[in-house]
C-alpha cells in the first residue's frame, strides 16, 4: 500500500492505534468484568469488527491492489490459491499442543493417555503441515502456501520469524498474568487490576515507536531488536523479584513499564522488517506470517505460564488443601472464603508462582539472541532513504538472504 521509504510513517500511525487499544483495553475489560457480565469482553469484538470491516470495504478501491488495471473485476478464482488445508493443519496442531500443556498436571497427569495422545497428534499434524508446505511450494503451483519453503533459505526472514514468536510469548503472558496477579495476590478488582496494568500497556507503544524514530537517523533494525531484547530481559528479571505480600509494592510499576517498552520495541521492529527482507512477491505472505507466529508464540507462552503456575501451586498447596487445590485453580476467587491465616499463605504461594512465570519469560527474552544472530549481516538491514524509486524491490541484496 505504501513504498518502503514510508514504512516508518505507517508504523507511527499504527503505533498510535495500538497505543489507544492497549490503554483502553484493560480499562474496558476490567469494567466489563466488574459489571459481572464477562461475556461482553468477547461479544464487544463483534460490533468493533463490523465497524472495522465497513471502513475497509468503503475506503479501499475495488479489486485492490489491481484497481488501476483496465480489467479490475474481482477474480473469484483467487480463492483457489488460499491454503485452506495448511490453515486447518496449523490450527489443529496448535490447539492440541496448547490443550496438552494447559491441562497437564491440572485435570490429567502428564503420563495420562489423553495428554500423551494430544502431544502425539499435535506432532503428527505439525509434520504433515510442514510436508504440505513443502509440496505446495515445490509441486503445487496453484496454491499460495502459508509458509513458502523458500523462506527457509532466507536467514534474515527466519530471524524475524523466530523473534516474533518469542516476543509474542513474553508480551502476551505479561498482558494476561500481570492483572491476574493483582487480583489474586493483592485482592484488586478487575477494573483496578486493569488500571494497574497501564504501565506495561503504555510502555509497549512507546517501544513500538523505537524503530520508527531510530530509522529516521539511519540506525539498522538489529539495534532496535537488541534494545527490545535487553529491556525485556531487565524488565522480566525485575518482575520475577516482586514481593509476594498482599500490599502492592509500587516499584513493580516501573518494572512493568521497562518490560512493556522492550516488548513493543521488538514487535515493532519485526513488523516493519517483515516486508523488507523478502522478495516483492512474498511481502503480503511475510507480514501475515509474522503476525500469525506472534499469536502462536503468545498462545504457547500462556500455556507454558499456566503450566508453571499450576505445577507450583499443586506442589505447595496439595499437602495443605488436598483435593481442594483443583477447585482453587479453577476458581481463584474462592481464596476470599479461606480463613485469614490460610488466605495469606495461599496468596504467597500464588505470588511465588507468578514470579516463576516471569522467570520463564526471562528465558523467552534471552532466546531472542537467536533472532538477532540470524538477522545480523555485514550490510545491516535498514530503511534506505533512496528506496522510494524502488518500491517493488527488496532492500537487501539476494546474497544477503542466503
Amino acid at each position: 500500500m505504501v513504498p518502503p521509504s514510508q514504512y516508518n510513517i505507517i508504523s507511527a500511525v499504527a503505533s498510535s492505534a495500538v497505543a489507544l487499544g492497549m490503554v483502553l483495553g484493560p480499562l474496558v475489560g476490567g469494567a466489563i468484568n466488574d459489571s459481572g457480565d464477562w461475556r461482553w469482553a468477547f461479544l464487544l469484538n463483534l460490533p468493533a469488527g463490523v465497524v472495522g470491516l465497513s471502513i475497509i470495504t468503503f475506503s479501499l478501491p475495488r479489486n485492490f491492489p489491481r484497481h488501476c488495471e483496465e480489467k479490475n473485476k474481482i477474480d473469484i478464482s483467487l480463492l483457489s490459491k488460499i491454503d485452506f488445508l495448511g490453515a486447518l493443519l496449523l490450527l489443529a496442531g496448535t490447539v492440541l499442543l496448547i490443550a496438552a500443556l494447559s491441562e497437564g498436571q491440572v485435570r490429567y497427569a502428564w503420563n495420562s493417555a489423553i495428554i500423551i495422545t494430544f502431544f502425539v497428534l499435535s506432532g503428527v499434524l505439525w509434520i504433515i503441515f510442514l510436508l504440505w508446505q513443502w509440496y505446495s511450494s515445490n509441486r503445487c503451483s496453484k496454491i499460495q502456501p502459508m509458509f513458502p519453503w523458500r523462506f527457509l533459505r532466507n536467514r534474515a526472514w527466519l530471524g524475524v520469524l523466530v523473534g516474533s514468536f518469542l516476543a509474542g510469548a513474553s508480551g502476551t503472558v505479561a498482558f494476561i498474568e500481570i492483572p491476574q496477579r493483582f487480583q489474586i495476590v493483592n485482592g484488586s478488582s478487575p477494573l483496578n487490576a486493569g488500571i494497574r496494568l497501564l504501565p506495561f500497556a503504555v510502555g509497549s507503544p512507546f517501544g513500538i515507536s523505537v524503530p520508527t524514530v531510530m530509522s529516521k537517523f539511519g540506525y539498522p533494525f538489529i539495534a532496535c531488536l537488541s534494545i527490545g531484547a535487553a529491556f525485556q530481559l531487565v524488565g522480566f528479571s525485575l518482575l520475577s523479584t516482586v514481593p509476594t505480600t498482599f500490599n502492592i509494592w509500587p516499584g513493580q510499576y516501573g518494572y512493568s513499564f521497562i518490560a512493556g517498552f522492550g516488548s513493543g520495541a521488538s514487535i515493532g521492529s519485526q513488523y516493519i522488517m517483515a516486508p523488507l527482507v523478502v522478495d516483492a512477491e512474498d511481502k503480503n505472505v511475510a507480514v501475515g506470517t509474522v503476525i500469525q507466529f506472534r499469536m502462536l508464540g503468545g498462545a504457547l507462552g500462556i500455556a507454558v505460564a499456566n503450566t508453571v503456575l499450576n505445577s507450583h501451586v499443586l506442589s505447595r498447596l496439595t499437602p495443605i488443601l488436598g483435593s481442594h487445590v483443583s477447585t482453587l485453580l479453577n476458581e481463584p476467587s474462592s481464596i476470599g472464603l479461606a480463613p485469614p491465616a490460610l488466605r495469606d499463605q495461599i496468596r504467597t504461594v500464588f505470588g511465588e508462582a507468578y514470579n516463576l512465570q516471569m522467570r520463564a519469560m526471562i528465558g523467552f527474552s534471552a532466546a531472542q539472541i537467536i533472532s538477532i544472530m540470524l538477522v545480523w549481516k555485514k550490510k545491516q538491514i535498514k530503511i534506505e532513504k533512496e528506496a522510494t524509486a524502488r518500491v517493488n524491490e527488496p532492500h537487501i541484496t539476494q546474497g544477503d538472504s542466503q
